[in-house]
């Protein structure tokens, strides 16, 4: 159904992403405490007292408007009416920007916690996927604006892996698969495959005397992007 100008959808859908409340319309903006209470008259799942105590827990000043605050507070402001919302549908885009790393964590931690207690569909995206790469149940990746992966997170994951050992053993059991990095140093090489690893695979490694390891989800988007590591 066509979301344009559907208000009985759009009630349903929370989108939060990094806004910035700036002094031009500043007399339209209550302090917080009110501001929360003004967007939750357009959410009918909206739980003013868990934004309350969310308000509390993030230490969210309330004397002050938006406006007024620091661009990480005015993130947890977001933040807090997109959990505080419980909307079927909510998206946090980028809705970290501004936050330092406690903050960051805590704002994780009461996803997955709303989450359990009220199972929605929440969309994240995000660039700090290895602080992230625990909340997901199902994994997107994106490159230049192509969908270049796709499927559950614990397939996604178990299907890459790191295989290091000696270069000629290495080449030995790389022949035929999908090598997304190398990496050498002196006669040892480590390789990043994307490949279902077998109980065959697993006997020839230990056959080679090679070692296997999961690989991170940054580490497998950086690789399938031919990206690096410090990007």
């Amino acid at each position: 159904m066509p979301l344009f100008d559907n208000g009985e959808l759009m009630q349903h859908i929370q989108f939060v992403y990094p806004r910035e409340f700036n002094s031009e319309s500043a007399d339209t903006h209550p302090r917080v405490p009110k501001y929360i209470k003004k967007e939750a008259q357009f959410r009918p799942n909206f739980d003013l007292k868990y934004a309350e105590e969310l308000v509390k827990k993030f230490k969210l000043p309330t004397n002050k408007r938006p406006h007024k605050l620091s661009r990480g507070m005015q993130s947890i402001l977001s933040v807090v009416i997109g959990l505080a919302s419980r909307s079927p549908i909510t998206i946090f885009d980028e809705a970290y920007i501004g936050m330092d790393a406690p903050t960051r964590d805590l704002f994780y931690k009461e996803v997955l916690k709303d989450q359990e207690r009220h199972p929605r569909t929440i969309i994240m995206s995000t660039h700090l996927v290895s602080e992230m790469e625990y909340l997901f149940d199902e994994v997107i990746m994106i490159h230049e604006g192509e969908l270049i992966k796709k499927g559950p997170y614990d397939e996604i994951i178990t299907t890459g892996a790191a295989v290091t050992g000696a270069s000629e053993a290495i080449d030995v059991f790389a022949n035929g698969r999908e090598i997304l990095n190398t990496e050498t140093l002196g006669g040892f090489k480590k390789i990043t495959i994307f490949d279902d690893i077998t109980d065959k695979d697993r006997g020839l490694a230990q056959e080679l005397d090679l070692t296997i390891s999961t690989v991170t989800l940054q580490d497998l988007f950086i690789h399938l992007t031919g990206g690096h590591e410090d990007e």
